[in-house]
């Protein structure tokens, strides 16, 4: 969610950021590709997903992302558990398929003139922004770098930290 604010707040404040960055954000900006989930779908998955974070503890979180992601730092590991349980389920509205679009995201994008940095994961396990939907941000934003991070899933700083830190050093420092 953090990436569509961002997006959101420099189309709709063009003048305030110097830079933006991207980490395998959703993708708000491309159409819903044919043969995926329906948003009665994934409005069902979401909940099951939220109603099982929320009947666990922060340890029982905590084991099972250790055991799921071994590689991962233990100081991420507490704060990941504690940002789940922080979820709200009114969230979950935004996904409704009786909820128009909030934003114009095509007008909305193409407001943007900072430098961007988009940062993309494999595409497995639970990767969010594929190559066609990082082209269809490319072609709304033509300052748009992408930088694919590889053994990284959603939480792509997290799965590649070094690397990550890396990408986001090169980019700011240009």
């Amino acid at each position: 969610m953090g990436a569509a604010t961002t997006l959101l707040l420099a189309g709709a404040y063009p003048e305030l950021p110097r830079a933006v960055l991207l980490e395998h954000p959703p993708t708000c900006w491309a159409e819903r590709h044919q043969g995926g989930p329906s948003a009665e779908d994934r409005l069902a998955g979401s909940h099951t997903w939220l109603s099982s974070i929320k009947r666990k503890t922060r340890e029982e979180l905590i084991a099972e992302q250790r055991a799921a992601t071994p590689d991962w730092s233990a100081v991420e590991l507490e704060p990941w558990a504690g940002a789940k349980h922080r979820v709200s389920p009114n969230i979950l509205e935004v996904l409704s398929s009786g909820n128009p679009p909030s934003a114009d995201w095509a007008a909305m994008m193409r407001r943007i003139t900072c430098p961007a940095l988009l940062i993309t994961a494999d595409p497995a396990p639970n990767a969010i922004a594929p190559e066609r939907s990082a082209s269809a941000l490319q072609a709304l934003l033509p300052q748009l770098r992408v930088e694919h991070i590889e053994g990284a899933g959603h939480n792509t700083h997290r799965d590649q930290f070094h690397r990550c830190i890396s990408v986001v050093r090169t980019f700011l420092a240009e």
